[in-house]
C-alpha cells in the first residue's frame, strides 16, 4: 500500500507534494467557490504557467495546523 503522508516539515516540501494534485484547499476554487482564486488561476498554478503566490499569514498557519487537522481526522 503506497504512503500517503505529506512532508509538512517545510513550505518546500509541502508545496512539491502539492504540485500537479488538487488536494482539500485547492477544491474549492475548482468548484468556483474561492473567493480568493478562480478555476483559471488555480490550473495556471498547476500547470505552472504562473508562479505560486508569495506566502501570506493564513497560509502560514494553515501550513503549521495542517498536521494537527490531519491527526484529527484520523482519529
Amino acid at each position: 500500500m503506497k504512503n500517503n503522508v505529506i512532508d509538512t516539515s517545510t513550505v518546500e516540501a509541502l508545496n512539491e507534494a502539492h504540485k500537479g494534485r488538487i488536494g482539500s484547499s485547492a477544491i474549492c476554487a475548482v468548484a468556483g467557490l474561492n473567493s480568493f482564486q478562480t478555476p483559471l488561476q488555480l490550473w495556471l498554478e498547476k500547470t505552472g504557467r504562473v508562479q505560486r503566490e508569495p506566502e501570506n499569514n493564513a497560509m502560514w498557519l494553515g501550513i503549521k495546523l495542517e498536521p494537527v487537522v490531519a491527526e484529527m481526522f484520523a482519529r
